[in-house]
């Protein structure tokens, strides 16, 4: 098991790896449509340098406040400008004990790629923080609101992370990269391309379902 000195490393350098990424982005590419469902680039940034700096408790308050949209915690985020936005994701997180390190760093993995995916720009995740939040998610303990369903679609399927030798589960089986698996998983459609086997469809009609 990864400790929690690792994990919060990981977590900084997933904020750093988003950061880079960002800073390098067009005003363009800002408002490309990322694969949060009605969520440009800019949205998403906003959405997850929120979540990066609250904990549950805050984040449920905050979302209570507002009737619990989402669109409504960020409004007031919207006028700051794309640098600052950068530079308050890259600040230090709030961390609070393994789970919660757990869920920010599975946020910050899985919403970088909603970022990637739609701009084409692709990277390799380190393999021990991808293997960390695939674990993560289909855990029991995995099941918090961004990953609610992940458990839910891995079950009865063998799923097969051809590039980083990760696997769990029997069954039918899907094969891929990791981050495909990932991104899948969490309901990502555009993620069922890269992947194969018997199982992917029985995946993708939980994805649509």
């Amino acid at each position: 098991m990864t400790d929690a000195y690792a994990l919060r490393n990981m977590v900084e350098a997933e904020q750093d790896d988003f950061a880079t990424l960002l800073r390098g982005l067009t005003s363009e590419q800002w408002e490309t449509p990322s694969l949060c469902k009605g969520w440009s680039v800019h949205d998403a940034v906003i959405h997850i340098a929120i979540h990066a700096h609250t904990n549950p408790v805050q984040r449920i308050t905050q979302l209570a406040r507002v009737g619990f949209s989402e669109d409504r915690q960020m409004e007031p985020e919207r006028t700051r400008s794309t640098s600052e936005l950068v530079d308050w994701l890259a600040s230090p997180a709030t961390l609070g004990g393994r789970f919660d390190i757990l869920t920010q760093l599975s946020e910050l993995v899985i919403h970088q790629q909603d970022v990637r995916r739609p701009l084409g720009i692709v990277r390799q995740i380190p393999a021990e923080r991808l293997s960390v939040v695939l674990d993560f998610g289909i855990a029991a303990s995995g099941l918090t609101w961004t990953m609610a369903f992940s458990r839910r679609r891995a079950k009865g399927l063998r799923l097969v992370a051809s590039d980083i030798g990760w696997w769990v589960g029997t069954g039918p089986e899907v094969h891929g990269p990791g981050e495909a698996i990932l991104m899948a998983l969490n309901g990502r459609a555009h993620a069922l391309e890269d992947l194969t086997g018997e199982g992917t469809k029985e995946l993708a009609s939980r994805i649509s379902a």
